[in-house]
């Protein structure tokens, strides 16, 4: 998320190095044949108790080297999950990651996205709540927080709850954290995020993560028909190369699979100029 999801999540997930393709990944189950990795030498008889202990330390760093491969590689076919929308089976396989190297738990917000789309909100909540206490200046966390807390305990609590943030400066999350708290409107974020002179490559994030964020805003607010429209501009003509843009081409296609219902159409015209609330 910040940069995605937080500049210090570069150093912290050193198991996220790309976007893996499915057929670059290494199967969980083939981490202990890995010929690379080294074998553990038998102690003998003869060994001294020091050269015991030594046997014995170097077991347990080969076990923890054995245990990062193995978290490396669900961690990646999770993200492929996700990426082909098998959302139970991503969340299983960040779990197993998170079982085999829990240093990495409280970093792992794309563990709480899939919490979020499995329908485990409350989960996705908590592992929102851990990622706070590692970046506290990410409004995207925040906003998934909400989000997770909006769909478990509606929206007025998420709005009272929402968790305050640092200074992000990405434009336009401050306007967009200021949106889900209920401050503002959806056509500030819009106007933020074209505000100035970006660059066009710089105009085309901001507009991918108002769309993003705007669509997700007015799902959980039962307009489906406007959360259609954003989610489809930000998987469409503001798509970027990044595990968010990701996020917004599966629930994109969540839309174009089911066509919104009459119902729908009711929402967005009833919802007019896209109010605050």
């Amino acid at each position: 998320m910040h940069r995605v999801f937080g500049t210090s999540i570069v150093a912290a997930l050193a198991f996220s190095s790309g976007f893996a393709k499915p057929q670059d990944a290494v199967r969980p189950e083939e981490e202990q044949r890995r010929p690379d990795v080294a074998q553990a030498q038998a102690p003998q008889p003869s060994d001294s108790p020091e050269k015991l202990a030594e046997l014995a330390d170097l077991a347990q760093r080969q076990a923890r080297e054995l245990a990062e491969r193995a978290a490396n590689a669900f961690d990646r076919r999770g993200a492929d999950h996700f990426r082909a929308a098998r959302f139970a089976a991503s969340l299983a396989d960040f779990d197993r990651a998170v079982e085999l190297d829990p240093a990495r738990a409280p970093w792992h917000w794309r563990r709480g996205i899939s919490c979020y789309y499995a329908g485990k909100y409350d989960d996705g909540k908590r592992q929102f709540e851990g990622y706070q206490t590692v970046d506290s200046s990410d409004v995207e966390n925040a906003a998934w927080r909400f989000l997770c807390m909006a769909r478990e305990h509606g929206v007025e609590t998420a709005r009272q709850e929402i968790l305050r943030i640092g200074d992000d400066r990405r434009v336009p999350m401050r306007e967009i954290w200021e949106l889900y708290a209920g401050k503002l409107t959806p056509e500030a974020v819009l106007a933020a995020a074209q505000a100035g002179e970006p660059s066009p490559d710089a105009l085309r994030s901001r507009l991918f993560y108002a769309h993003l964020y705007l669509g997700l805003y007015w799902e959980v607010l039962a307009k489906r028909e406007l959360a259609r429209k954003h989610l489809l501009l930000a998987a469409g003509e503001y798509r970027i190369t990044h595990y968010m843009g990701d996020v917004a081409r599966v629930h994109a296609d969540l839309y174009r699979e089911a066509p919104p219902r009459d119902d729908d159409k009711e929402a967005g015209k009833e919802a007019g100029k896209e109010p605050g609330n």
